[in-house]
């Protein structure tokens, strides 16, 4: 019984707790974004171009990482159709970007 307990601790961890920490890392890199963007029209020195694109697609990069860990626990239903509406909303953000870059 102890062993199933400890089994039971280690997939709460691996499928709840571990992913709660990916979403608020996904969270950061997100908020990092928009602080990057809103410097960028705020600031008497901007970024150049290929400095701010660099910056974008390391956070976007942290939060592909995150999103694929995300998706290698066992989500419930409303998580699934919540991660499949991020990701959409999360590439037409990058689009966005891309278009203010342009």
């Amino acid at each position: 019984e102890v062993r199933d307990m400890d089994q039971t601790i280690n997939s709460l961890y691996a499928d709840r707790l571990q992913p709660a920490v990916d979403l608020l890392y996904m969270s950061e890199s997100l908020h990092a974004k928009r602080l990057l963007l809103e410097n960028q029209f705020v600031t008497a020195s901007p970024l150049s171009s290929v400095a701010l694109s660099k910056q974008l697609d390391e956070h976007d990069r942290q939060i592909q990482n995150r999103i694929g860990q995300y998706e290698k626990t066992k989500l419930t239903t409303s998580e699934t159709t919540w991660l499949k509406a991020f990701k959409e909303k999360w590439e037409h953000g990058q689009n966005l970007e891309r278009s203010i870059q342009a």
